[in-house]
């Protein structure tokens, strides 16, 4: 690992977070099917599919020569998106999971302290 370089660790979201991350899968989703279709219509240079005949194509066809670089935001950003927010909230996940497993082993050893110490009395 080089040196400096400092790995942040996960935290617990709020459950405003939470929510936001999880309209975020959505949103990155939609951008992502977007781009993809985008890309369909892109590739129909004569302009016979279906897709391309739709006030989608004809819009999507009018965006990407205004700049060409529309189609690929759409797509990688909708993936590296979604990405980005399901790497947030397992991380989250397993940060609730390592806290409710520590609790019951701590539980579970106070029990049994007890216990022992019921039957040394």
């Amino acid at each position: 690992m080089p040196v400096g370089l400092d790995i942040p660790q996960p935290v617990l979201l709020t459950p405003l977070k939470q929510k936001l991350f999880r309209v975020g899968i959505g949103v990155c989703f939609l951008s992502f099917v977007v781009g993809c279709l985008g890309l369909y219509v892109l590739m129909d240079e004569p302009g016979d599919k279906w897709l391309s005949q739709t006030e989608f194509g004809k819009l999507y066809k009018r965006l990407v020569a205004f700049n060409p670089i529309f189609s690929a935001f759409f797509v990688n950003g909708g993936l590296l998106g979604m990405l980005m927010c399901f790497v947030k909230l397992r991380d989250h996940r397993k940060l609730i999971e390592e806290t409710v497993q520590n609790q019951s082993e701590e539980r579970s050893s106070e029990h049994a302290e007890k216990v022992e110490a019921k039957k040394t009395k």
